[in-house]
């Protein structure tokens, strides 16, 4: 089943009257129990898009959609459906942290810096309708979840390590036991150390509680171990949709495979890491024919003129590129 149903998703903010486009008609499916990562360069959109789903952008920003449900299944088997954006102020308190919740960047800027770590989790929980007894044992079940000691529940944010903030941010967003969580950048500024145990958390988190996942990030690497499908965004647009193995073993969209070109190898010593040139185009003004065409080596007249539309060009595998056939030969052959 999917827990959300994405149809031609278009954000924009108004900025000195003019619009800035930061999701443009993105169609998407998340599905039950699936980690769907999403990658791309800063400004490509993928923070908006996540938090467009909870509605927490600023009131500069505007949201609209053809179809923006989120499903669940309530205690008696029925299928639930969820237009988020038809939604009023508190059934969308009820949504938030009850069933979609979302991991910030940056943990030292989502925690309250003078708050303890238990008052912000029974806050939560408190606020979910949670009562007193619960609240305290929730709090230690999902503080040793996310393999926090327990002397964490009474300190400041400023007592503790960057990881250990990180993973209170986890145990924050899981303890009202959600469907979605939204993971946006959680190993940002973290040494590979730690990195590696958060993303183990992650993952045991999604068995043990089954979870769906959008784990949002530039560093594409990150997604191989963890992902089932990768999307990659640029400017805003959905430019490619894989099983993760095929789109690491044969990305098929230009801009999906610079991504892949700077991932350094172990095996390739070179003098210098690959870089991919250019710049993404300027979001306030409209965009004519692909986007990625000043920085791609594949252009053809038609990618000046003409947008290309995401098509399927294999098995679950979808690409916006005029030319992916032209690239999918050449890998194969």
């Amino acid at each position: 089943m999917s827990v959300l149903e994405i149809e031609n998703l278009n954000v924009y903010y108004i900025m000195n009257s003019r619009r800035i486009h930061a999701v443009r008609n993105l169609s998407i499916k998340i599905e039950e129990g699936e980690v769907l990562g999403l990658v791309g360069e800063s400004g490509s959109g993928k923070s908006t898009f996540g938090m467009s789903l909870l509605r927490i952008l600023p009131e500069s920003a505007r949201i609209t959609a053809d179809k923006m449900v989120f499903k669940r299944v309530n205690s008696n088997g029925q299928i639930l459906d969820s237009d988020i954006l038809k939604l009023s102020e508190t059934n969308l308190r009820r949504l938030r942290w009850n069933h979609i919740s979302m991991i910030f960047q940056s943990s030292m800027n989502s925690l309250n810096p003078v708050a303890r770590i238990e008052d912000q989790l029974a806050d939560a929980l408190f606020w979910h309708g949670y009562k007193k007894g619960i609240i305290d044992e929730r709090i230690d079940n999902y503080l040793r979840l996310a393999e926090l000691p327990e002397s964490v529940r009474y300190s400041f944010p400023h007592e503790l390590s960057g990881g250990m903030k990180q993973r209170v941010a986890i145990a924050m967003s899981l303890i009202c036991n959600p469907e979605l969580v939204i993971a946006d950048e959680p190993t940002t500024a973290l040494d590979v150390v730690v990195q590696r145990k958060i993303l183990k958390l992650l993952v045991e988190s999604k068995s043990k509680l089954k979870l769906s996942v959008i784990f949002i990030t530039h560093d594409i690497s990150l997604l191989a171990s963890l992902a089932q499908r990768v999307g990659v965004m640029y400017a805003g647009s959905l430019v490619e949709l894989a099983p993760a193995n095929e789109l690491f073993k044969s990305p098929l969209h230009p801009y999906s495979i610079g991504l892949m070109a700077t991932i350094p190898k172990l095996e390739d010593v070179k003098d210098e890491l690959f870089e991919l040139p250019g710049s993404p185009p300027d979001m306030s003004k409209e965009v004519v024919g692909c986007p990625f065409t000043a920085r791609c080596k594949y252009a053809s007249q038609i990618c000046i003129s003409q947008t290309p539309d995401l098509r399927q060009i294999a098995p679950g595998h979808f690409v916006s590129c005029h030319n992916a056939e032209v690239i999918k030969n050449g890998i194969n052959n």
